[in-house]
């Protein structure tokens, strides 16, 4: 296994559990007047939604001979998430001055 690929992996892991997190914090304070039961379930959709696009992360890094569309359309997918998040740390970083 190439070095570089282990290494981007473990940098992007590293910045996107980040990401994660902080907007997690966010999203935990909006819903903390809900009920323990969608609570529970915004809490378990977000990592489930999070950890299915870091295997897709994976799946691209550690799977170059993966067609063309396919790479598109996980990439497309991963792109649109973590720039929705990075739109809304920039509101957060903003706020939190």
């Amino acid at each position: 296994m190439n070095t570089f690929r282990i290494t981007s992996f473990v940098v992007s892991l590293i910045i996107i559990l980040a990401l994660d997190t902080y907007v997690w914090q966010a999203v935990k304070f909006s819903i903390k007047r809900f009920g323990k039961t969608s609570r529970n379930a915004i809490q378990y959709s977000f990592w489930a939604i999070s950890l299915f696009y870091i295997i897709g992360g994976a799946v691209l890094i550690f799977n170059p001979q993966l067609d063309s569309q396919a790479r598109n359309l996980i990439f497309g997918s991963f792109l649109t998430l973590y720039i929705s998040k990075l739109f809304v740390c920039i509101f957060l970083l903003i706020d939190d001055r």
